[in-house]
């Protein structure tokens, strides 16, 4: 009973007396709706020749969403950069990128910061990314070590 009480609530089902004393009165609120508008109509606020209904409907025919052929969904994977139709139907699903070179991960951090600080309140993002730097830094230096000799010059 609560659900059909809700369904009845959000304006589903059939009308009846309970259901006209739940729901609000929509007629009444699309009157109150038409009054304001000739309201603003008579002090000059809205352009002459442009109705109530125009001003509702004026998106109605807007196209939002759009269904896309299996041709035109072949044009869109294939359009990636040097990736063809076919490639992407080769590949396994799995296959792992290559690991980033230490400049790049570099310039992601330097982008990722840029960012952040562009932006006010990333403090945060910005602590973060300092200590994803001091825990990668080790990684990305190729550290060998050091001879004795290498301290001492030859004469």
């Amino acid at each position: 009973s609560i659900i059909v009480n809700c369904f009845r609530t959000a304006g589903f089902g059939t009308l009846g007396p309970e259901t006209a004393e739940a729901g609000p009165d929509c007629a009444s609120a699309v009157h109150e709706d038409e009054d304001a508008w000739e309201h603003l109509r008579s002090v000059d606020e809205v352009p002459t020749g442009i109705s109530f209904s125009d001003y509702v409907n004026a998106d109605a025919n807007a196209v939002t969403t759009e269904v896309l052929t299996d041709a035109d969904m072949l044009r869109l994977v294939g359009s990636v950069e040097g990736v063809t139709a076919e490639d992407a139907a080769d590949d396994p699903a799995g296959a792992e990128a290559p690991v980033p070179t230490p400049g790049q991960v570099m310039d992601a951090l330097d982008l990722l910061r840029h960012f952040a600080g562009a932006h006010e309140g990333t403090e945060d993002a910005l602590d973060a990314l300092q200590t994803y730097e001091k825990s990668v830094r080790p990684l990305l230096t190729k550290r060998t070590q050091a001879k004795i000799t290498d301290f001492f010059g030859g004469k």
